[in-house]
């Protein structure tokens, strides 16, 4: 969530690569990204690492997961691509229109 776009690509690439199959990376993302919901790059690169993350954990974490989708998939087109993604991901329903 820092002000500099280069620092929040290397940091979502270094979850990518180095956390995607830690489970925790799921609940510590939805926290970090749950508080800063209008900060749309932010939680643009926060649901890149939840897309990759392993769909167990995505499945795990779905209490917490669906009700972040649900309120950032409205901050615009791209956001919500990618909330449909991690829903897919996941194996949970697609919201509603």
């Amino acid at each position: 969530f820092d002000d500099n776009k280069q620092t929040r690509i290397q940091a979502t690439t270094e979850l990518v690569r180095q956390w995607s199959n830690d489970p925790k990376v799921v609940p510590e993302t939805i926290a970090a990204a749950g508080g800063k919901s209008g900060n749309a790059s932010g939680v643009v690169n926060a649901l890149v690492v939840l897309r990759e993350a392993q769909p167990e954990a995505l499945r795990a974490n779905s209490a917490e997961l669906v009700p972040f989708l649900d309120k950032v998939e409205a901050n615009g087109p791209q956001t919500r691509a990618l909330t449909a993604q991690v829903r897919e991901r996941a194996g949970l329903p697609a919201s509603a229109p």
